[in-house]
């Protein structure tokens, strides 16, 4: 089977998705007076599993999660650290590093964004027939862990 016209297909749907979720994600963070970066920024903080003793996680980690330069997440962070949504501290470890972690408000803020985004994604899935949604996830799944296995084959613009 000839896989070139899926691709090329798929690569269109691709851009659309990525279109459409930047969006949305657009419209939720600037629903809490947050650019999109910003709010981005706040849910890889979120998400990187800091044990209970765990000072925060490192920018270069929040870098590589979000696929961004260390000097744009430096910048984001600097200006969510001013609103009060985000703590910057030396690594006692390494001093060479930063550690991100919420601060209460920012956890707060979080919340708002995860809670508008999921309503978001519960009013896309009242649009799908009740009996494809659990497929539409999984098929999601599968993509995610399709695209980050070939992300670590190949370079862009080859």
């Amino acid at each position: 089977m000839d896989l070139e016209p899926l691709a090329a297909e798929m690569g269109q749907l691709l851009v659309e998705l990525s279109r459409v979720t930047r969006l949305a994600q657009r419209s939720e963070s600037g629903c809490c007076g947050l650019t999109l970066a910003q709010c981005q920024l706040l849910l890889a903080v979120a998400q990187e599993p800091a044990g209970p003793n765990a000072p925060g996680c490192s920018q270069s980690e929040v870098a590589a999660l979000l696929g961004l330069d260390l000097s744009t997440i430096s910048r984001v962070a600097d200006g969510l650290v001013r609103l009060g949504l985000l703590a910057k501290e030396v690594d006692p470890e390494d001093r060479r590093r930063y550690l991100l972690s919420l601060t209460p408000a920012g956890r707060e803020r979080v919340q708002s964004i995860s809670t508008g985004l999921s309503a978001y994604a519960r009013r896309a899935l009242e649009k799908l027939p009740a009996g494809d949604r659990q497929r539409v996830i999984e098929s999601l799944r599968l993509l995610i862990g399709a695209l980050q296995q070939a992300q670590q084959g190949g370079e862009c613009c080859e």
